[in-house]
């Protein structure tokens, strides 16, 4: 039987058939297409003032905001993302792999394999920060604008 099915669809249809996957079906994790950028927060989901903050800085950076992935610190391996432009917006020496952690806040590490690396305050903190804004604003045109 499948061999007449396979014979009549070859004569009905000249063409080679794809299926086309439902829209609303999700991608699995394996076949999720990484963007450029990984912006490393405290926790997940931002608050409102912390979004917004995150926002102006993508957008003065002129990075595309579907162009990054957030992720909560607890979440962070370096190594698993070492082709791509990391912020890290949070205070916590200890999460960072000690290649990293020496290079303390508002500073870019030197690539970390292929990755370029900011660390910075963490959003709340930012926000309130005129001289740690200012300073991130170097990095980000120096990683993104040059």
């Amino acid at each position: 039987m499948n061999e007449q099915n396979d014979i009549f669809y070859e004569l009905l249809f000249s063409q080679p058939l794809y299926l086309i996957p439902d829209k609303h079906e999700m991608p699995r994790a394996d076949e999720r297409v990484q963007s450029s950028v990984l912006a490393v927060v405290t926790s997940m989901p931002l608050a409102p003032a912390e979004e917004e903050l995150l926002q102006k800085i993508l957008q003065a950076a002129k990075i595309n905001p579907a162009q990054v992935d957030k992720i909560p610190v607890a979440d962070y391996r370096a190594e698993e993302n070492s082709n791509r432009k990391h912020i890290l917006f949070f205070v916590r020496p200890d999460r960072l792999p000690k290649e990293l952690a020496v290079f303390g806040i508002y500073r870019a590490a030197p690539a970390y394999e292929k990755a370029h690396v900011i660390i910075a305050n963490d959003l709340a903190m930012l926000a309130t920060d005129t001289a740690g804004k200012k300073q991130l604003w170097k990095l980000l045109q120096q990683t993104f604008l040059q």
